[in-house]
């Protein structure tokens, strides 16, 4: 790699770095005046989701739980070696046991 595309390649990480660090700020700190009231972005947001998409909420949220706790057990079966990694690295989900428990056995809430 020669100096030139190293200096390049630093210069584009700091730039992604900056410019995704401005867009979170924003999202999460700066307040926006909507509806007759002050809020955040990120709140806004989730409004629009919730309110225009109630079902698909709970049904991103299944999705989200199932596929945790399949990553989380496909990546510690690649660790003991039960399965190969030849087509999907899944290693980088892996958690330690406890919370590979509480992924698989899910949660229960109680009103």
């Amino acid at each position: 790699m020669t100096e030139n595309t190293a200096t390049a390649n630093r210069s584009g990480a700091m730039t992604k770095f900056v410019l995704t660090t401005l867009i979170g700020a924003f999202f999460f700190l700066v307040p926006v005046y909507v509806g007759g009231t002050w809020t955040i972005p990120f709140d806004v947001a989730v409004s629009f989701i919730t309110e225009g998409f109630p079902g698909t909420v709970a049904i991103y949220c299944l999705v989200a739980i199932l596929a945790s706790a399949a990553l989380s057990t496909v990546a510690e079966l690649q660790v003991r070696g039960k399965i190969g990694v030849e087509s999907f690295d899944a290693r980088y989900f892996r958690t330690g046991p406890a919370f590979l428990g509480f992924r698989i056995l899910g949660g229960s809430s109680r009103s």
